[in-house]
């Protein structure tokens, strides 16, 4: 009902999940007042469905005050499904009150995936869709807006398979996003395998870009006015910038500076202790 607080942490699952349902996840399908720590999920999920992520399918929006938390897990394996899907979320969406809620946004932090993505189209390595922003506000950071901060997307694969233009997009952090967000420090595999067709022509290309806040926006632009780096409406994905040439996930994660105690950094993909 989202009149309780969930919080999960230190567990490990693995396996096989096949649905037909909108919000799966490798734990959780649809998250209502979570907070999430120190959890992995490694294995398939197949859906007919969409929003569908490595750990959490859906932020659901239908209640007041409703809050995500991810923080220090990870991913591994295949996903396939139709939109909206991320190696650790699929969707987090925000309600601005015109219903009688106002949700405050999601916060995903040192996390990492590998999966392997197959998507018809708004897949991200981290997060497939964080569209609508939303008013959370910490001390620590003084922000307002949801937080993408310090992951690392390792993903085998990101595969888009349809080709229509209009409102899609697809990318190595975030697939679709609100341009007024705190994108921080996030880092993308070298030579990232992005597959994005909108049309033919007209991929999306990987790019790196700097952080980003509702004061110095992700993008400022459309198709008709210069300031888009794409050629078409409504693509805001969000790639963060890649890692150097022989880097590892645990390097990159150790350029984070990620909790040690947590963090077993010693291999090439770190391991939860």
């Amino acid at each position: 009902t989202g009149k309780s607080w969930a919080v999960i942490h230190d567990v490990e699952a693995t396996g096989t999940i096949t649905a037909k349902a909108g919000g799966v996840g490798g734990l959780v399908g649809v998250a209502v007042n979570l907070i999430m720590k120190r959890c992995s999920f490694s294995g398939d999920i197949v859906n007919s469905g969409r929003r569908m992520g490595g750990l959490v399918g859906y932020h659901n929006c239908q209640e007041e005050g409703n809050y995500l938390r991810i923080e220090d897990s990870w991913s591994a394996g295949t996903m396939s499904g139709q939109q909206n899907m991320g190696g650790i979320l699929g969707q987090t969406q925000y309600n601005n009150g015109t219903n009688g809620y106002n949700t405050t946004a999601s916060v995903i932090k040192h996390c990492y995936s590998t999966m392997s993505i197959t998507a018809n189209q708004n897949a991200g390595g981290i997060i497939g869709g964080a569209s609508y922003g939303g008013t959370y506000a910490t001390l620590e950071l003084d922000i307002t807006k949801d937080m993408v901060i310090g992951n690392i997307a390792w993903n085998d694969k990101i595969e888009c398979k349809s080709t229509t233009t209009g409102n899609y997009s697809s990318g190595a952090v975030v697939g679709y996003c609100n341009i007024y967000q705190y994108f921080v420090d996030c880092y993308r595999k070298p030579n990232y395998p992005l597959s994005c067709p909108v049309t033919d022509s007209q991929p999306i290309v990987v790019l790196d870009q700097d952080n980003t806040s509702p004061t110095f926006t992700l993008f400022t632009g459309t198709v008709a006015d210069s300031a888009c780096p794409y050629a078409y409406q409504h693509a805001y994905p969000y790639h963060g910038k890649e890692a150097a040439a022989g880097s590892t996930v645990s390097s990159v994660a150790k350029q984070l500076k990620w909790d040690e105690t947590v963090w077993d950094l010693s291999g090439d993909l770190p391991v939860l202790k």
